[in-house]
């Protein structure tokens, strides 16, 4: 097989997912018999065995198998050429490979419309300061690892949840066992006034690993994951401003999702039929701070029956932030999965090109290499969009 490789110019329309060939970024791949839409600057490439995809979670699958042939490079999704005679390594959970197929993968820019900006939403997110942020993931960050089930981890707790309860939440731990040891979700709910209330989430892990130190290997985890955690404070935080919410929110920080999303599975499959039968939407921030494309970028992941709060998040970002967003229709590895698996629209929020930071799951996981104004940013949507659904505007 032969495909055709060619870099399309930067586009502002929405790209539709099930194009002929894959789309990475801007990069469209397709079969070298049917050029359409490749564009005039494409290369050939000829597999000396087969065209892989891959959907990693870092550069696990680059870092367990450097003799990878990358044809493709959009940090999450790879395109790659594997020769028959060899094998992957394989690392459950933290990355996939599936033959090639048209359709198989479709990240793409995606601009959303821009609205008029509501007041009480432009007072919200001007709250936020790159500075208020850093200091929250510092502080996270400072403790030595946040193991899912080690006294680091309690003491992640003992800091997230007063910052919950003075937002205004009703604070619980729900329990759960991993690997025959204990872990924790912590919940923060703040009740609606509407009489059909629905249910808004927001979520993030707050577990930290170390994958080249081993057991006990200190493991700041700042972008990966302080940093979702901070948001999800911060926006917490920021709705304690209004009185009154409509609808129900639940603020959620998982324990367990490092060794294969324990916290937010147990969560999903505890879930009451009146809260599952409720739930209006799921965001789930998993790295949010290392700016690694030449314009802040967030990618949004999540699948067809996530496609509405997709586009409520591309609309946020274009009325109230300088975002660029992409986005992709093939969820993996972190907490909005569950979510969808039981046919509940999650979607992940996530920096673009997640997978070029290098510092993921080590020691040097640290603020200093973190960009705050990009974290700032992706905040703001967070709350833009959390707010827009949970007190709508006069007559939505």
């Amino acid at each position: 097989m032969q495909l055709r490789i060619a870099r399309e110019q930067t586009s502002s329309e929405r790209l539709a997912v099930g194009v002929n060939g894959c789309r990475f970024g801007n990069v469209l791949v397709t079969r070298e018999d049917d050029r359409r839409g490749a564009g005039p600057d494409g290369t050939v490439a000829t597999a000396q065995g087969e065209f892989y995809v891959v959907v990693q979670k870092g550069r696990s699958f680059q870092r367990a198998n450097p003799q990878a042939k990358v044809l493709v490079d959009s940090g999450r999704f790879l395109l790659i050429d594997w020769a028959e005679k060899q094998r992957w390594v394989e690392e459950p959970g933290c990355f996939a490979v599936v033959p090639y197929a048209d359709g198989a993968i479709d990240v793409g820019l995606r601009s959303g419309r821009r609205a008029q900006p509501r007041s009480d939403i432009v007072g919200l997110v001007n709250s936020f300061t790159a500075q208020d942020l850093k200091l929250q993931v510092q502080g996270l960050s400072a403790i030595h690892t946040r193991e899912s089930t080690g006294q680091g981890f309690l003491q992640a707790l003992d800091i997230c949840e007063p910052v919950l309860a003075a937002a205004g939440c009703e604070t619980s731990r729900q329990t759960f066992t991993m690997e025959g040891s204990q872990s924790f979700n912590l919940v923060g709910r703040r009740r609606g006034t509407a009489p059909d209330a629905r249910l808004l989430i927001m979520s993030a892990h707050l577990d930290s690993v170390n994958h080249e130190g081993g057991a006990g290997a200190r493991a700041p985890g700042a972008d990966d994951n302080a940093s979702g955690c901070v948001t999800v404070m911060q926006v917490a935080t920021a709705l304690a401003r209004l009185p009154e919410l409509r609808h129900d929110v639940a603020f959620i920080l998982f324990g367990g999702e490092e060794q294969g999303l324990f916290g937010s599975k147990h969560y999903v499959n505890n879930l009451s039929p009146e809260d599952r039968g409720r739930i209006a939407g799921v965001v789930n921030i998993d790295m949010a701070a290392s700016k690694n494309t030449s314009k802040p970028t967030v990618l949004l992941e999540g699948a067809a029956l996530s496609q509405e709060v997709i586009d409520q998040l591309a609309d946020a970002a274009a009325t109230y932030t300088q975002l660029e967003t992409q986005v992709s229709l093939k969820p993996f590895a972190s907490d909005h999965v569950p979510f969808i698996c039981n046919g509940i629209p999650a979607v992940l929020t996530i920096e673009g090109a997640d997978d070029a930071y290098p510092h993921e799951h080590t020691a040097r996981d640290v603020p200093s290499g973190l960009d705050f104004e990009l974290h700032r940013q992706i905040t703001m949507m967070d709350v833009a969009w959390l707010v827009s659904n949970a007190l709508p505007s006069p007559g939505a």
